[in-house]
């Protein structure tokens, strides 16, 4: 896959799921004792982008590029689209789901969205 996005768990093996030159995403905050493999990353020329949900953060800043990303979405993706590239998993199904998409297991969408509403 062109972009992995390490959101929790272990970010060495979500570096392994980046094709080459890919772009692997660091969205949570790696344990103090984790080590992303730079070798493997520098061999395979992938860019790694830290994205701090809080580095530089101005509430209305955020919300207002969340309203026009929603916006665009709704008027780029069909229903049917949005039913074809995403799959929507409860939240404490995440551990598992991460579990699998190293394997063969893995979802088909591209884009996986947790849901935790109760």
């Amino acid at each position: 896959m062109p972009l992995a996005i390490y959101a929790t768990g272990s970010p060495q093996g979500t570096a392994e799921l980046v094709r080459t030159g890919g772009t692997l995403g660091v969205l949570g905050t790696p344990d103090g004792h984790d080590v992303i493999p730079t070798l493997s990353i520098h061999r395979r020329a992938l860019t790694v982008v830290g994205m701090h949900e809080l580095a530089d953060h101005h509430p209305r800043r955020y919300q207002a590029t969340y309203t026009e990303v929603v916006t665009w979405l709704c008027g780029q993706v069909t229903p049917r689209q949005l039913d074809t590239w995403c799959r929507i998993v409860p939240g404490h199904l995440a551990p598992s789901v991460f579990a699998s998409l190293a394997g063969p297991d893995r979802p088909e969408e591209p884009v996986i969205i947790f849901s935790w509403e109760a």
